[in-house]
């Protein structure tokens, strides 16, 4: 069984991101104990759960980063109570189009620190991309999230035979991955975008702070995406979801200079006490995968101990869709 752990690059600092404020969420630290599931329980203002609508399955591509930011949108989605709660945005339009972009993006379509600008994405919607071919490779989280964000995202089709009859859509197929959607497609985009998004706060020196904070989040509704690094001493076993409990824990490697890449989730939920094995329990966040089905409960998900916080640029790249944001 093997997995695809390549896909999350990480992302390229910049003065303009906004952060999440705790205090203008006005988190309450004493509600942020115990366990808590977005699927489970309600978030906060709202009567009911989350609804789990598809557990993504990335196959062999290196997809991760649209996959989590496909899951967080949909979940936007539900929080917003919107009309279309039940959209299904296109994995590989969002895969595609940041790959187009890290490519062909020039410098005036960059920020003086080299992240590519919303202007560049809003184009595309009336003059798409041509290059015929894309080599299949990681994205940023924010180059992804930039995308719902400016042009937006187009309905993903159920599979490639539908795109006849509904040209606006683009499927999620192997075959597929190399090709530039349709121009209706990048016209439908606009249909489904205007979200903002912002960064929890993730410092190793400061982990209980970080740690409360996505808790915060996710307990308000916004779960988080995320990326992790990839190491060596975990590939025997540390990734397999088959293992009971999953629990993706600290690997030997004792430097980020040691990984071989980087995989994108989004943290759904938490427990601040998991029975690891051998009678030794620890706090851990509850992680959506994109691996299809396979891992806890039959819901592609494993934990991740809270002690991957106190390891400097293990965790990379935090987001979340976001009103209320702050400097």
């Amino acid at each position: 069984m093997s997995f695809v752990l390549n896909g999350a690059i990480k992302d390229i600092d910049d003065p303009r991101d906004h952060d999440v404020d705790m205090a203008k969420m006005n988190m309450d630290m004493a509600d942020l104990t115990g366990s808590f599931d977005v699927t489970v329980n309600p978030p906060t203002g709202l009567d009911k759960p989350y609804e789990l609508k598809h557990c993504y399955n990335q196959l062999q591509v290196n997809s991760c980063t649209s996959n989590a930011i496909a899951l967080a949108y949909r979940f936007e989605l539900q929080r917003q109570q919107a009309a279309d709660s039940s959209f299904k945005p296109s994995r590989l339009f969002l895969h595609y189009v940041a790959r187009y972009a890290e490519d062909n993006a020039t410098p005036q379509d960059k920020s003086p620190e080299g992240v590519v600008k919303a202007e560049f994405y809003e184009r595309l919607a009336n003059s798409p991309p041509t290059t015929p071919e894309m080599v299949d490779k990681g994205a940023m989280p924010r180059d992804v999230i930039k995308i719902v964000t400016s042009l937006g995202v187009p309905q993903e089709a159920a599979n490639a035979t539908d795109i006849v009859s509904t040209p606006s859509s683009w499927p999620y197929d192997e075959n597929f991955v190399s090709l530039v959607p349709n121009f209706q497609a990048f016209q439908a985009a606009t249909l489904h975008k205007g979200l903002n998004y912002a960064r929890p706060h993730l410092d190793p020196s400061m982990s209980d702070h970080s740690i409360n904070c996505w808790k915060g989040c996710i307990k308000s509704g916004y779960p988080v995406v995320f990326a992790f690094l990839t190491f060596p001493s975990l590939a025997t076993k540390g990734y397999d979801p088959r293992q009971d409990p999953f629990v993706l824990s600290l690997p030997l490697e004792t430097s980020a200079a040691q990984a071989t890449g980087g995989h994108c989730v989004v943290a759904i939920g938490w427990n601040d006490s998991v029975s690891t094995g051998n009678g030794v329990t620890e706090g851990c966040f509850l992680i959506q995968n994109s691996w299809g089905e396979i891992g806890l409960d039959g819901k592609g998900r494993f934990w991740l101990p809270y002690t991957w916080f106190g390891r400097d640029g293990y965790l990379y790249s935090p987001w979340t869709f976001m009103k209320g944001v702050s400097k």
